[in-house]
């Protein structure tokens, strides 16, 4: 089971409330997965400006739902 639709919906959701970017560890120029420890696909981490307020290794929906508000209710300056 494909998690991908899920995360379209998401996206839509919150368009303009939360910048969405996806990194492909296969093709990862920057080596983003290793500066920021992702090890376990998929990873999601949530950012407030340039703090990262949270992350989740999993396919659960409602965990990242959960991460992603917490990133937009974080009281962090962006």
């Amino acid at each position: 089971m494909t998690i991908k639709p899920a995360l379209e919906d998401i996206k839509e959701e919150f368009e303009g409330k939360i910048d969405w970017i996806s990194v492909n560890t296969k093709e990862d120029p920057k080596r983003l997965s290793i500066q920021f420890q992702v090890s376990v696909v998929p990873t999601f981490i949530a950012f407030k400006g340039n703090t990262e307020v949270g992350r989740y290794s999993g396919t659960q929906i409602g965990v990242i739902y959960q991460l992603i508000r917490k990133a937009i209710n974080s009281g962090t300056q962006a």
